[in-house]
């Protein structure tokens, strides 16, 4: 078996055992390439001979095993080592004009990190003396040699980056103090603590690890107090950043810091622990009035609570503008109690994308007690898995009092949860405009009294609404708005069964609703109040086709069903009558009911009568004429025009209005 002899943070050294092929090998902090990965042998003899071996990419068994065909012969000396130098050259270069991005910094960072320990190693095995002056005038050699490879590109870059990546050329007289000659400043603005160049080297690269972040500021099992020292240190902003793992938070984090960013290394791999028994928000940013909280991130991390069942917040915005948040997790299970993803209390450009929440209240919408008439302005949602755990709660919620304004909902998924959007208003005040809700998939709703959308106000109009692109669930009712102005349906499939309602909708008087390329299927329920225009598809098989328009004003609060071109159908009873048009109505009306008596009318207001043009389908079944017996009579009645049913039962009739209303 080969025996290990050697083990630098750049080399590896065995005794070979010659049968021994793969070599499992180990560098402090990996390697940049595998072109930087060399092997060689040295025979036992008097004067050791020399063997380089050619390593490809198909020599890696794997990440951090090589392996050497034929077998190194027994007794030989094997060494693996790393060389980043590639050729005295960076690993990126930089030009006037261009861009500086963190991969290429990164890269270059860990070569000039990686170069330092190489060639002190290289030290460590070729020039071992007991000779302290020797080993100084090698150290500031070798740091020298650092600096003509770092140097030139560091020079070019901004005062931040150079921060992180020169090497002073200055080093102390004693051995000591070699470690001074590898301090830079860090990314709070401070100094390393290491006074030995082993030191800085490891503290440069536990930094690196915790890629330039909060384990600069404390410990993963204090994160509260670390994000507080980092609030604190980036005053003017700036961003932290965490390592993998878990990231206990013993208590809440709130901040009025501007522009302080939190960046984990993704969802779920980074995550907050978060389990405070009682109300309480894990990460919040609050600057109070004013000019409110501005220009922050959080993104690539998780929340999870435990066992905690507390009503918690993960994260929550006051007053805030142009501020993001991506690719932040709760896990179904992790966030238990009635508690919330994400609170935004006002103001606006808040942006959530690629997220997934999965706790009683996924996104929440509050009024903004600093701005009350600027709540939820220019917000958009997307990309994101939002799932309602309580069957009492929706999955997106806008407040009681809330107003928003050109905000959009779109390609984002809606399981569970009571209502899958709501917004149940009573005290805003201000109108709220511009909702575009789109690309929507609602799901496997827990209420089947809920509704897929619910959007109702009794204090202000919701102006100029569009849903496009959704396909509503069968658990829930469709959509409810009430207080309407101005609504477009566009490519909506409407799945739920027969028995609820697919849409439920009261607009302000002369509203115009617009349904285009709908699927209802047959029988659907469709209240409509006030709508002055409907647009909508003839819908008898529940497949899509031709389209009408009509004035529902005549058959206002009626309940619509799909039905061939002519309107929808209304029952009157025998000796009963039904309003179809009042006395602003002028054109022409054409009448149908469910014993095929058809007729034509000429209308052109109640002051100038009605004139029958047409009965060629039936004999003698329609009168202008109220209380005739066993007819259909079309007249007025003061101010509005009915029809009366005298035909001895009950019937139906689909009332084509052409024309238009001079109100």
């Amino acid at each position: 078996m080969a025996t290990a002899t050697l083990t630098l943070g750049s080399q590896n050294r065995w005794l070979a055992d010659g049968t021994t092929t793969d070599w499992n090998f180990n560098f402090s902090g990996g390697y940049i390439s595998t072109d930087h990965v060399f092997a060689y042998s040295m025979s036992n003899d008097t004067i050791p001979v020399r063997h380089d071996y050619v390593v490809t990419s198909g020599s890696f068994v794997s990440q951090y095993v090589l392996r050497i065909t034929p077998a190194v012969p027994n007794g030989h000396t094997v060494v693996i080592y790393r060389d980043s130098r590639n050729n005295g050259l960076p690993l990126a270069d930089f030009v006037d004009g261009g861009g500086i991005n963190e991969t290429d910094l990164d890269a270059i960072a860990r070569q000039s990190i990686f170069v330092n320990q190489e060639t002190l190693d290289s030290a460590t095995t070729q020039f071992q003396t007991s000779q302290p002056a020797l080993f100084d005038q090698f150290a500031q050699a070798t740091l020298d040699q650092v600096d003509a490879v770092v140097g030139p590109v560091v020079s070019g870059l901004a005062a931040e980056v150079a921060a992180r990546t020169t090497f002073q050329s200055d080093i102390a007289s004693t051995a000591a103090g070699k470690g001074a000659a590898l301090v830079g400043s860090n990314d709070a603005g401070g100094y390393y603590s290491a006074t030995t160049v082993e030191g800085a080297l490891q503290e440069i690269a536990k930094n690196n690890d915790d890629h330039g972040g909060l384990l600069t500021y404390g410990t993963q099992a204090g994160a509260t107090a670390a994000l507080t020292a980092a609030a604190t240190a980036l005053s003017s902003g700036g961003t932290v950043y965490l390592k993998g793992g878990t990231w206990t938070l013993p208590t809440a984090f709130s901040t009025a810091v501007q522009r302080f960013s939190i960046v984990g290394q993704g969802k779920n791999v980074t995550t907050f622990a978060f389990a405070p028994g009682a109300a309480a928000t894990a990460l919040k940013f609050n600057n109070g009035g004013g000019g409110g909280y501005n220009e922050n991130s959080v993104k690539y991390i998780g929340f999870s609570g435990g066992a905690d069942t507390s009503a918690k917040t993960a994260i929550e915005y006051v007053n805030a503008a142009n501020c993001e948040v991506q690719g932040v997790a709760i896990a179904t299970g992790s966030w238990l109690g009635d508690s919330i993803g994400i609170k935004a209390s006002g103001r606006q450009l808040l942006r959530i994308t690629d997220t997934k929440l999965a706790c009683a209240r996924p996104v929440v919408y509050a009024q903004n007690t600093f701005f009350t008439s600027l709540n939820v302005d220019h917000f958009l949602l997307e990309n994101c898995e939002l799932v309602g755990t309580s069957a009492t709660r929706p999955c997106i919620e806008f407040s009681d009092g809330v107003s928003f304004s050109s905000t959009t909902i779109r390609n984002t998924a809606i399981v569970q949860g009571q209502d899958g959007i709501l917004w149940n208003d009573t005290t805003s005040t201000a109108a709220s405009f511009g909702l575009m809700i789109q690309n929507i998939r609602t799901e496997q709703g827990l209420d089947g009294a809920a509704w897929s959308i619910r959007l109702e106000s009794t204090a202000q109009t919701l102006q100029s609404v569009v849903i496009d692109n959704a396909h509503l669930d069968a658990n829930r009712n469709g959509i409810k708005l009430r207080n309407a102005l101005f609504v477009t349906l566009r490519n909506v499939n409407f799945t739920m069964p027969n028995t609820k309602t697919a849409i439920d909708m009261t607009f302000v008087a002369g509203s115009r609703l617009v349904i285009e390329n709908c699927r209802f299927g047959l029988n659907k329920v469709l209240t409509l109040t006030n709508a002055r225009l409907v647009r909508s598809e003839k819908n008898t098989t529940g497949l899509l086709s031709a389209e009408y328009v009509f004035d529902s004003s005549p058959v206002a609060s009626m309940t619509y069903f799909g039905v061939p071109l002519g309107g929808p159908p209304i029952t009157i009873a025998n000796a009963a009558t039904a309003v179809i048009a009042d006395q602003n109505f002028s054109g022409k009306i054409i009448i149908t009911n469910s014993q095929r008596d058809t007729a034509e009318f000429r209308v052109n207001g109640s002051s100038l009568g009605i004139i029958m043009d047409l009965n060629s389908f039936t004999t003698n079944t329609f009168t202008t004429t109220l209380a005739t017996a066993n007819r259909n009579n079309v007249a007025w009645s003061g101010t509005n025009l009915v029809i009366e049913n005298t035909r001895g039962s009950s019937l139906d009739y689909n009332v084509f209005l052409i024309g238009r209303s001079l109100s």
